[in-house]
C-alpha cells in the first residue's frame, strides 16, 4: 500500500506538472490575443473613414486609411491564423470564442482587399491621367473591361467578408457578446455594400453592350424643361442623336425649336398598348411623354423620332435641367459662347427663371445655353476627372426622376431598373402616393410651382387602412415686374391637370377641391388606379384637393405583427414637394420597427416629415401587438 500511494502521488504531481506547464504554455499563446481588440478596432475605424473619404472624392486619404487598415488586418491574422490562434481554437469553451475571433479578421481582411481593389482602380476612372474616358468622347472599352473584373473581384471579396462574418456564432461564454455585437456592427456595413453589388452585376454585363462593343448602339437624348410639366417630368422641348460604337460618342445636332421647326411638325405613331395618355390624332413629339412612368413615355419617344428622324434607336436618355446642375456642382461650370461662364448656382435661374424678360436679346441668350446644354452633358458626362462624384450626382438625379433611362433591350433595362435609372412608378399593392401635374398651355410657370403633400393613415387590424390625403397646390410666382407684358411665356398663371394616383383596389368615400364636393372619375394605367382634375392657380393663389378613401392592403398581419407598407413617387419639379405622413396604428398595437426619418407620433402612431422630399420612397413600418 505505501508503495502504490507513493505511486499515486508521484504520477498525481507529474500531471500536474505538465498541467501547470500547459496552463503557462497557454497564458503566453493568450498573450498575444491581447493586441487583437484594439487592432481589429482600429482596422474597423480606418475602414470606415476610408469608405467616407472615398464618397467625399478625397481619393488621397482614403488611400491613407486603406493602407493603415491592411497594416491593422495583418496584426490581427498574424494571431488568429498564428500557433497562437491554432492552439487555442481546440481549447474546450474558449476554443469557440477565438474561432469567432479569426472569422472576424478574415471578414476585416476581404473588406481591405475590397478597398485595395477600388484603390488600384482609381487611377484608370478618375483624375487628369484616367483612361476610362477618351478625349474625343465615350469610354474606352479595354480599360472598362479591367474595371470590370475588377468590380467582380471586389464582389468576390465582399461575399467572402459576409460567410465569414455569418460563421461568427458569438456564443462564447468568454467573449461572445463582444464578438457578436462586432459581427452584427459589421455585418451592418457589409450587407448594403453586398446587395448593392448585386443589383449592379446587370448592369455591368450589360454595359460593354451598351456601349458598343458588340454593334454600334443609337440613343436619343432629350432635355427636359421643369418649367413647363407633364406628368412624367418637365415637357422634352430639346432632343439630340447620338451613337455608341466600341464606346466611341458620336453626337447628331440638337433640335429644338427655335433651331429646327421642322422636327417639331405634328406626325403620327403608334402609341404604347394600354397608354391611356396617348391619343390617335397627330401631335408634336412634345406630346410623347405625358404618361407618367418614363418605360411607356420613352418608347413613345422613341416610336414618334423613328416617324421624324427615319431611324429607329436603341434607347433613350431624358435629363433636365436641375439634374444639370448636380452635374456641374461636380464638374464645374459650363461656358457658353456669348453667354460666359454658367455654374451650378446660375443654370436653373438663367433657363427657367427668364421669361419675365422675353425681349429679342433674352430670347437668344436662352436659346443659346439650351443648345449648349446637351453637347455640355455629354462632354461632362464622359469627360470629368471625378468619376465618383459624377456618379453619386447622377444617381441623386435619377431618384428623384431629374434623369431617367429608357432601354429597348429587356435585359438592360431590367439592369438599369436594378439601380433606380429607369423613372417607372412603384407597383406596389399596399398603400402608395403619386400627386403629378400636366400644362395644358404653353407656359412656363410651373417654375413656381409647390406641392405639399400630407397623409393621414387609420390602419385598421385586418391590415386595411382609411385614408385622408391632402394636397396642397401653390403658384409661389412675384408678380410681372413692372412694364413687361404678360404673354404666354411670361404668364405667372398655372394651368393644370393634375393626377393623383392611388393604391391598388382603392375605393374613394370623399373628395373635395377648395372644399367643393366632386366625384372623380377613376381610370386604370396599368393596374394603378387614377383620377385627373383641371386646375387653374394665379399668380400667388393657393388651393387644395382633399380625398378619404380606403386601402383593402395597406399593411400586412401576420404572428401578430403589422407591417404597413407605403410607396410614395415624387414629380421632379424645381421645388422638390413637401411631404408629411402620419401612420396610426389600431388598438392593441405599438411602434416595433421604423425605417430612417420615421419617428413616435402622439399615442399609438408613426410620422414622417420632409420640406423637401429627395426623390421617390419606398418605406416599411412594423408594429406588434402589446
Amino acid at each position: 500500500m505505501p508503495a502504490t500511494s507513493h505511486g499515486l502521488r508521484r504520477r498525481i504531481l507529474i500531471g500536474s506538472v505538465i498541467l501547470l506547464f500547459l496552463f503557462i504554455a497557454l497564458v503566453l499563446l493568450a498573450l498575444p490575443f491581447r493586441s487583437v481588440p484594439g487592432n481589429a478596432d482600429a482596422a474597423q475605424s480606418d475602414l470606415t473613414q476610408a469608405v467616407a473619404a472615398i464618397k467625399a472624392g478625397d481619393i488621397e486619404l482614403a488611400g491613407e486609411h486603406v493602407r493603415a487598415a491592411r497594416s491593422e488586418v495583418d496584426d490581427v491574422r498574424d494571431v488568429t491564423n498564428g500557433v497562437s490562434g491554432r492552439v487555442w481554437s481546440l481549447v474546450p469553451v474558449a476554443g469557440s470564442g477565438v474561432r469567432d475571433v479569426r472569422h472576424l479578421g478574415d471578414a476585416l481582411d476581404d473588406v481591405t482587399g475590397a478597398l485595395e481593389v477600388v484603390m488600384d482602380l482609381e487611377p484608370a476612372v478618375s483624375g487628369e491621367k484616367a483612361s476610362l474616358f477618351l478625349s474625343e468622347g465615350g469610354v474606352d472599352i479595354s480599360t472598362l473591361q479591367k474595371v470590370l473584373a475588377g468590380v467582380n473581384t471586389i464582389e468576390d471579396k465582399i461575399d467572402g467578408a459576409r460567410s465569414s462574418l455569418d460563421d461568427v456564432a458569438g456564443t462564447s461564454p468568454i467573449v461572445g457578446d463582444a464578438t457578436a455585437a462586432a459581427r452584427d456592427k459589421a455585418l451592418a456595413e457589409v450587407i448594403p455594400a453586398q446587395e448593392t453589388l448585386t443589383d449592379l452585376r446587370p448592369l455591368l454585363s450589360t454595359l460593354p453592350g451598351m456601349l458598343g462593343a458588340e454593334k454600334k448602339e443609337s440613343y436619343v437624348l432629350a432635355l427636359l424643361n421643369p418649367a413647363e410639366q407633364r406628368f412624367s417630368g418637365g415637357a422634352a422641348l430639346s432632343f439630340s442623336g447620338m451613337t455608341l460604337d466600341m464606346g466611341r460618342l458620336t453626337r447628331s445636332r440638337v433640335n429644338d425649336v427655335g433651331s429646327n421647326a421642322r422636327f417639331f411638325r405634328s406626325t403620327v405613331w403608334q402609341g404604347v398598348k394600354g397608354n391611356p395618355f396617348h391619343g390617335p390624332y397627330k401631335a408634336q413629339i412634345t406630346k410623347t411623354t405625358l404618361a407618367p412612368s418614363w418605360p411607356v413615355a420613352g418608347e413613345e419617344v422613341l416610336r414618334a423620332w423613328a416617324r421624324l428622324k427615319k431611324n429607329e434607336a436603341d434607347g433613350l436618355v431624358a435629363v433636365d435641367v436641375v439634374a444639370l446642375a448636380r452635374l456641374l456642382e461636380v464638374t464645374g461650370p459650363l461656358d457658353v459662347p456669348g453667354v460666359g461662364a454658367v455654374t451650378a448656382d446660375t443654370l436653373v435661374p438663367l433657363t427657367l427663371n427668364s421669361y419675365d424678360r422675353y425681349d429679342l436679346e433674352a430670347t437668344e441668350q436662352r436659346r443659346k445655353i439650351n443648345r449648349a446644354l446637351i453637347p455640355a452633358f455629354l462632354d461632362q458626362l464622359f469627360a470629368s476627372d471625378d468619376f465618383i462624384g459624377t456618379a453619386t450626382a447622377l444617381a441623386e438625379a435619377a431618384k428623384a426622376r431629374h434623369l431617367v433611362l429608357y432601354l429597348r433591350d429587356r435585359a438592360a433595362q431590367e439592369a438599369v431598373t436594378k439601380i433606380g435609372f429607369d423613372g417607372d412608378l412603384s407597383a406596389t399593392d399596399q398603400d402608395y402616393v403619386g400627386i403629378f401635374t400636366q400644362s395644358t398651355v404653353g407656359t412656363k410657370a410651373d417654375y413656381w410651382q409647390r406641392k405639399v403633400i400630407s397623409s393621414d393613415v387609420q390602419l385598421r387590424a385586418n391590415g386595411s387602412a382609411q385614408v385622408r390625403l391632402r394636397v396642397d397646390l401653390r403658384n409661389e410666382a412675384e408678380p410681372l415686374p413692372p412694364g413687361v407684358p404678360e404673354t404666354g411665356y411670361t404668364s405667372r398663371d398655372i394651368y393644370s391637370n393634375v393626377g393623383t394616383f392611388l393604391p391598388e383596389g382603392v375605393k374613394v368615400r370623399r373628395a373635395t377641391f377648395d372644399d367643393e364636393p366632386f366625384e372623380p372619375e377613376l381610370r386604370d394605367y396599368f393596374g394603378r388606379p387614377y383620377f385627373t382634375k383641371g386646375v387653374i392657380l394665379l399668380q400667388g393663389e393657393s388651393k387644395t384637393l382633399t380625398l378619404e378613401y380606403d386601402v383593402p392592403n395597406a399593411a400586412t398581419v401576420k404572428d401578430g405583427e403589422l407591417v404597413y407598407g407605403l410607396d410614395f413617387d415624387n414629380h421632379p419639379t424645381v421645388r422638390p414637394e413637401e411631404l408629411s405622413v402620419t401612420v396610426h396604428w389600431p388598438k392593441g398595437f405599438r411602434n416595433a420597427d421604423l425605417p430612417e426619418g420615421w419617428v413616435p407620433g402622439k399615442g399609438r402612431s408613426a410620422r414622417f416629415d420632409a420640406a423637401q422630399v429627395a426623390g421617390s420612397e419606398q418605406w416599411s413600418l412594423t408594429a406588434r401587438s402589446s
